[in-house]
């Protein structure tokens, strides 16, 4: 009776690792996942600053009026901060793979 006890025990405590293993593995992909998302955002969000940059410069030198100017340069500011924020989502993102990937 007690030997049928121990080997059930058994195998439930590898059922649970496996479902264990199984969780981590399936939270390293979504976060892994996730990384290459925001990366892709960030990228497309970067190429999109640099147009901006590029159209705001051939705007000041096209000499047109301040108002558009200044709206450029407010554009340029708000997407300036809105990539910053993404790289620090995205570190943290990273940081938080890297913390899970290492077997403690």
């Amino acid at each position: 009776m007690v030997s049928v006890v121990i080997q059930v025990f058994r195998q439930m405590v590898v059922v649970m690792g496996v479902i264990v293993i199984g969780m981590m593995v399936v939270v390293w992909v979504m976060m892994t996942m996730m990384t290459i998302l925001v990366a892709s955002v960030v990228i497309v969000m970067v190429m999109l600053t640099v147009m901006e940059m590029v159209v705001m410069v051939v705007l000041i030198l096209m000499e047109v009026g301040v108002v558009l100017k200044v709206i450029v340069v407010v554009l340029v500011i708000v997407k300036m901060m809105v990539v910053v924020m993404d790289l620090v989502v995205m570190v943290m993102v990273v940081l938080k793979v890297v913390v899970v990937s290492i077997p403690w």
